[in-house]
């Protein structure tokens, strides 16, 4: 956001959040997980709907088409992250059983 163009915007958003912030941290692999990019892109279209409040203002109707898109685009990426995450946790259980029975034939 340009605080010269909008000077008042700190007054009323305390989480700033922009698409430049997001695609940094995206890059440098700072985020853990796709829940933490989509709290700060969610946070975006937040903040874009607490600034500009007027529901019938372009940005405002964009702002709500744009969540949209990303919703109907990122539960896709959630789900399957989701379920990389149980298969990898049964994963290691199993190797952890295996191991163990291997240990315990040995004994």
């Amino acid at each position: 956001v340009d605080l010269i163009e909008y000077p008042d915007y700190r007054d009323i958003i305390d989480t700033p959040m922009d698409f430049a912030t997001v695609r940094e941290t995206l890059e440098a692999g700072n985020y853990e997980s796709p829940s933490e990019l989509c709290k700060d892109v969610r946070l975006i279209f937040s903040n874009s709907k607490v600034y500009t409040p007027c529901k019938r203002s372009r940005i405002y109707s964009m702002s709500l088409r744009l969540s949209a898109f990303f919703e109907e685009h990122i539960s896709s990426i959630l789900s399957d992250y989701k379920s990389a995450l149980r298969f990898h946790k049964r994963s290691t259980i199993q190797k952890k059983r295996s191991k163990r029975s291997r240990s315990s034939s040995l004994s």
